[in-house]
């Protein structure tokens, strides 16, 4: 897990070695509320996933009206039904390559679209503390948001996104599973 976590943040690193002289990189940083549909068996069974907090980090490149990010996520469920020993938990990593559109400014806001794809893995933890293996899928993203200019390099970032993993197995049972999420982020993106 380590090794995994310092290999996503030499990714991100990274993309800030070089910098194309029309380009401006920035990092930006989130925090928020993730709201997950259940996972929905094909045995009809549907696993119900609490609301929970959820972080983001990402740097990349702004073209213009155009952006391209690096993305990191992380994000935490409780869940208590179909377990056997009680309460369990299953979280989410994602690592995605990000596009945005950003619309004019107006007053310091300007709105924009976004859709990014790339891979999500998935852990479940029961109540004993039992870690069962991890699995890697594709996943896509879209949604929308609002960037306020606050300074000439630090802007707030109000947005929704979508996030849709392909069909997977469910952890424990090895049943095909499918599974979406919701989230509202508030954050702060800093140009270099």
């Amino acid at each position: 897990m380590k090794k995994i976590k310092t290999n996503l943040l030499a990714v991100l690193l990274s993309c800030l070695g070089a910098t194309p002289v029309f380009a401006a990189p920035y990092v930006s940083v989130f925090s928020g509320m993730g709201f997950p549909g259940d996972r929905e068996f094909v045995n009809g069974v549907n696993m119900k996933l609490d609301n929970d907090p959820l972080l983001n980090g990402a740097c990349g490149y702004k073209f213009g009206t155009l952006r391209v990010e690096a993305a990191i996520g992380y994000e935490k469920h409780n869940f208590s039904n179909g377990t056997p020993n009680g309460k369990a938990d299953i979280s989410f990593r994602t690592l995605m390559a990000n596009g945005y559109y950003n619309f004019d400014a107006l007053f310091g806001m300007a709105p924009y679209l976004m859709a990014g794809s790339g891979i999500l893995s998935t852990d479940v933890h029961d109540a004993t503390g039992t870690r069962y293996d991890t699995q890697h899928n594709f996943a896509w993203q879209a949604g929308a948001g609002m960037g306020i200019k606050a300074a000439s390099h630090v802007t707030f970032d109000f947005g929704y996104r979508y996030l849709k993993p392909s069909t997977g197995k469910g952890v424990a049972n090895g049943l095909d599973v499918n599974w979406e999420g919701h989230s509202i982020l508030a954050g702060i993106r800093y140009e270099l």
